[in-house]
């Protein structure tokens, strides 16, 4: 059940991984082999994808400089009834490649099954939910500005390099909703500068400022989004699985709280927490199925 993040990380064992860096620090595993991901998705993928698929928006979206393109202009909707709203428009989209925007494939464990296959088995091993997406940056060129993401990340360098720089933290450990903004006020010198290369991978924990470019090679990496599940998540379920209880019920104006500490202190138990989590985790995988029709 670990083979799959074995493979991310290998020669690093996943339980030692897991034990020492998880949400802690970031680690990057040099490799520098060519081809080691191509089996998930490879420039000749991605480029089948966009030019000869007719992919649709929100399945992809051109990036570039840290905002996002306008999606009327790289798409068009293709006549039909209904029309075919959002298509790639190919000669468009690769004139903004061109000029430096990043392609961004979206939700590739959902509608690419190689990588749906690989983030099921590490869901398998991690015990959370994993998501993909891809970036394919032309040379010369940078997608987003600095920022943080809400999960924890791996980056699998498919091919091209791409130049990293990380910065601390100014949020700790964010929320879905507590994305980064200027707000929250200016970096420090970078903590880390470095390339990956093609085989290499970087685990990102949630909320480490970063921001990446190319140089002279057109860039392709996958970004496999690893979602937490939070002592905050366990407290909102715990009070939803007290809502038969008739005192959690009351109007607060009625007076004190008496015996409600100790019944939500009961379902913050450990294994009450971890039951539920599992139950939500399993009712909410969706099936991978190739030959559904064939079993049926």
């Amino acid at each position: 059940s670990r083979a799959a993040l074995a493979r991310c990380l290998d020669p690093i064992d996943a339980g030692t991984f897991l034990a020492e860096h998880w949400e802690q620090r970031t680690l990057v595993v040099p490799r520098d082999e060519p081809g080691r991901f191509d089996d998930l998705l490879s420039e000749a993928d991605v480029e089948r994808l966009v030019c000869g698929t007719a992919i649709r928006y929100p399945g992809f979206r051109l990036v570039r400089e840290g905002s996002q393109l306008s999606v009327g202009a790289y798409t068009k909707d293709v006549s039909w009834r209904p029309p075919f709203t959002g298509t790639a428009d190919v000669p468009r989209v690769v004139a903004e490649w061109e000029a430096g925007a990043t392609i961004v494939l979206q939700a590739l464990h959902v509608n690419w099954h190689p990588l749906a296959v690989f983030c099921r088995l590490l869901e398998d091993a991690l015990g959370r939910g994993v998501q993909a997406n891809s970036y394919y940056t032309p040379r010369g060129s940078q997608g987003f500005d600095v920022h943080h993401d809400t999960h924890d990340v791996l980056v699998l360098q498919v091919a091209g390099e791409k130049r990293w720089r990380l910065y601390d933290p100014l949020l700790e450990l964010p929320l879905k909703h507590q994305r980064y903004s200027s707000s929250l006020g200016g970096h420090g010198p970078p903590t880390d500068d470095f390339v990956l290369r093609a085989g290499d991978t970087l685990y990102l924990p949630r909320g480490w400022l970063h921001e990446a470019e190319t140089s002279q090679t057109d860039s392709l990496h996958l970004t496999i989004g690893i979602a937490a599940h939070t002592w905050l998540d366990a407290a909102r379920d715990a009070l939803t699985a007290l809502e038969d209880e008739p005192g959690f019920r009351h109007d607060v104006a009625r007076g004190e709280a008496d015996g409600l500490e100790a019944a939500l202190a009961g379902q913050l138990d450990p294994e009450a927490v971890e039951r539920r989590r599992r139950r939500r985790f399993v009712e909410t995988r969706r099936p991978i199925r190739e030959d559904g029709l064939s079993q049926l």
